[in-house]
Formats: C-alpha cells, sequence, structure tokens
C-alpha cells in the first residue's frame, strides 16, 4: 500500500531555478497552512523532505518552510533580482540578456493543482515574480515536459510504500536522465554518497541516521517545494472499534469489532 504527500516540482537545471536563493523564496511563497485549511478542512501533514511524517526514519529536526512574503523578497535580492524598468516585475541580466522573473507552472486540470497555482500565481506577484499557469494533460506533461526537463514548475505527487526503508533513488544524481526518477534534475555529491551507503549498511541505527542527514540536505537546497501529506477521514459507529492507517482506505478491516469484543483475524 501506498502513502502520499504532495509538492511543486522544480527544473533545477532551468536558468533561473537553478538558483537556490529562487527556489527558497518561491517556497516562502506557498502558503501551505491555508492551502490545509481552506482546501482540505485541516486534513494534511505539512512534510519537509521526502521523508513521510509517519515513518520513523522522518527527521522532526527539519522544518517546513514557513510562508514568509517578507523573507522570499530579499532572498531575491542577494541573487540580484531587482525591478530595474518600474513594471512590477523583478529582472536581471543573465547570460548576457536581461531576464525577467517570469516563470510557468504546468497543470494537469486538477482541481487542487488549479487552487494551489492560483494562489501562488498571486503571492509571488506581490514579491515581483510573474507566474504564468499553462493546463495540459499529464500524460503530455509527462513524456514533453518532465522527461526531457522541458518544464519550469509542476504540482506533482510522490507516492511511497508503507514499508520502512523508502528508495531514495529519485533524489540520487545519476537518475537524472530522460528514463530516470531525478525529473528534478536535483544533484548534491553528499545526498549521492549517503544514498550509496544506505545500501550497503546494515545497522538499523546507522540507516535511520543517514536518511535523516539526507532530509537535512535536500531540505537546505529546497529542490522541490514540500507541501504535505494528505490525510483522510474515516467515520465509525459508536457500536465498532476499530483501528486507522496511514495507508489506504484509512482503516485496517481486521481490527473491526463490536465495541468492547476482541477482533478475531481471519489467517
Amino acid at each position: 500500500s501506498l502513502i502520499k504527500q504532495y509538492y511543486i516540482n522544480i527544473n533545477n537545471r532551468d536558468k533561473i531555478l537553478k538558483d537556490k536563493n529562487v527556489r527558497m523564496a518561491l517556497a516562502r511563497l506557498t502558503d501551505v497552512d491555508n492551502i490545509l485549511k481552506n482546501i482540505e478542512n485541516g486534513m494534511g501533514i505539512r512534510a519537509a523532505g521526502p521523508i513521510h511524517p509517519l515513518k520513523k526514519t522522518y527527521n522532526e529536526k527539519v522544518t517546513a518552510v514557513a510562508y514568509d512574503p517578507e523573507k522570499a523578497k530579499p532572498l531575491l535580492a542577494e541573487s540580484g533580482w531587482k525591478d530595474t524598468d518600474n513594471d512590477g516585475i523583478l529582472d536581471k541580466v543573465i547570460d548576457g540578456k536581461k531576464q525577467a522573473l517570469e516563470l510557468e507552472i504546468l497543470i494537469s486540470g486538477q482541481e487542487l493543482g488549479r487552487k494551489l497555482s492560483l494562489m501562488l500565481q498571486e503571492n509571488a506577484r506581490k514579491a515581483g515574480i510573474k507566474i504564468n499557469i499553462k493546463e495540459k494533460d499529464f500524460k503530455l506533461i509527462r513524456t514533453e515536459n518532465l522527461k526531457p526537463r522541458n518544464f519550469q514548475l509542476v504540482p506533482s505527487v510522490l507516492s511511497q510504500d508503507i514499508i520502512a526503508w523508502d528508495d531514495l533513488s529519485r533524489w540520487h544524481s545519476e537518475n537524472n536522465t530522460p528514463d530516470g526518477s531525478n525529473d528534478m534534475s536535483y544533484s548534491n555529491s553528499r545526498v549521492d554518497d549517503m544514498i550509496d551507503r544506505i545500501l550497503t549498511t546494515k545497522s538499523d541505527t546507522a540507516r535511520i541516521t543517514l536518511y535523516k542527514k539526507i532530509q537535512e540536505e535536500i531540505a537546505g537546497d529546497q529542490p522541490v517545494i514540500f507541501l504535505y501529506c494528505p490525510e483522510e477521514k474515516i467515520v465509525i459507529s459508536r457500536k465498532w472499534a476499530a483501528t486507522a492507517s496511514a495507508k489506504r482506505p484509512g482503516y485496517m478491516a481486521n481490527t473491526f469489532a463490536k465495541a468492547g469484543e476482541k477482533a478475531t483475524t481471519n489467517k
């Protein structure tokens, strides 16, 4: 069974988005708490990295980036973005040419992606970033944009198995190929080394330490904008007792029993 978390995929080799300050500024302009409250009715857990918060390998010391537009502005200024022509959009010279801070986010028509994009578009505008929203079939986004790395921003879903040890190969630079899972083109030699070491580390304690260090590195690089892990509300009659679960469908069928009685498991 799979558990999920939502994030905004960023093309880390894009001429604008390869700058960590720009990626971090975008994270500061993404009001995830507002999304959770008004779109998900509070049913979600903030995500700070590639590991689901319910797992033992999750690093609780890594905190999710808080929405703070005022902290986004100095990050952009530090990287040389200024509004030199007073048109409300920041700009700078890149490779000898004046470049406006204008980005495109591709969405597949899902309601969540559309609402998320509109919210980010409005917040980014106030900081001098223009975001254009383009709707396209996700199969085409996958083949025409993600695989050839011809994109800037794409709302995405990261699915993980419920098992303890996650496969973090998508964050390894060797998988930054058209058929590889590293479609954000993320590259960090320290992360590569730790992912390789996980495969040969037998001690659970040592492996967990590596997982947590990887999360620290990735959070510092902000290669994607981590959003949240959705939750489901399960309604159960008081006549029954049952155990909830992070995996679909949100409950464990073999734990259902009349209140006060023990559940029986068919083997």
